[in-house]
């Protein structure tokens, strides 16, 4: 159980990250995958070497190693060793990420994601979502589109311990370091994926198994796309009711894409019938015009 305090401080955080980001985080998808999120509770969460930025962890890594090199003059077996290590977990260990946009009906976010404009788009309240992952060891952050490598914490982090061999802070050993390295490397993108506004929810395999495992996840492979994808499952109806949260809370709206078929009428229903009242009253069609065909 979370004390009253505990309680408090998440309520507080939220709120004000919130503020910053929007009431709502938009998630495009299919249908398939809009049908199983609501009958089965669950949100599907992808392994972030599949996604589409071919680039994915290894640019951010990459580019802070070449900064290091030539700005810190490091002893090449502790250089090695360290980005080797790095290198190795990234093939292993891929965080698992579950993508929005702060943008609404977005003509780019529907072709590239919501299968081919024929899908949804779910509009998640930004605060219950917040609270939901408060204490599982989740990072909801901004996406970041390149930006000098020397104006981010971790090359000064890095390159002081380069210098000195002290971690500063707040970092107490190498593998916690490592660790926001690879989430962190999980938030930077190439800049032609700019107009996304994207922001993600992430976590690194091993605080999936100590956090989130208890009842409320795991970690499966499912045919998806023609594809057998590893992905990470989370039961957000049990991790509500850990967390004290209201599920429908976390649900604002359902937009069906510009050239979907869907019955409007029909998503109402199968929405009552999972139990999402509220939901069911704020779906919509897409007033995007883009062109069928």
């Amino acid at each position: 159980m979370r004390s009253e305090s505990e309680i408090k401080v998440r309520k507080k955080q939220a709120v004000e990250r919130s503020e910053k980001i929007g009431k709502h985080l938009y998630h495009y998808t299919s249908v398939a995958a809009l049908y199983g999120m609501l009958s089965n509770k669950q949100f599907w969460w992808g392994n972030t070497a599949t996604m589409n930025d071919t680039s994915e962890i290894t640019d951010f890594v990459d580019r802070l190693k070449e900064a290091i090199i030539i700005d810190a003059a490091p002893d090449e077996p502790l250089l090695k060793d360290f980005f080797g290590k790095i290198n190795a977990r990234i093939k292993s260990e891929y965080p698992f990420a579950m993508c929005f946009s702060t943008a609404y009906d977005d003509a780019a976010q529907w072709e590239r994601y919501a299968d081919n404009a024929k899908g949804v788009c779910v509009a998640f309240n930004t605060e219950t979502f917040l609270e939901l992952l408060y204490f599982n060891q989740v990072l909801t952050n901004e996406i970041f589109y390149k930006g000098d490598i020397r104006n981010h914490a971790h090359y000064r982090i890095v390159k002081h311990y380069f210098e000195t061999g002290e971690l500063i802070e707040g970092f107490h050993d190498i593998n916690g370091l490592m660790d926001n390295i690879i989430l962190c490397a999980s938030t930077h993108k190439h800049e032609s994926f700019s107009s996304e506004y994207e922001f993600r929810s992430l976590s690194l395999q091993s605080y999936i198994i100590k956090h989130l495992a208890k009842n409320c996840s795991e970690i499966s492979f499912e045919l998806i796309g023609g594809q057998i994808k590893k992905v990470l499952k989370v039961n957000y109806e049990q991790l509500c009711q850990k967390e004290g949260l209201n599920v429908e809370d976390l649900f604002e709206s359902v937009t069906i894409a510009p050239k979907s078929g869907q019955s409007e009428n029909d998503l109402k229903e199968f929405c009552l019938k999972n139990g999402f009242e509220k939901l069911a009253k704020n779906i919509s069609v897409s007033k995007c015009p883009l062109r069928c065909k």
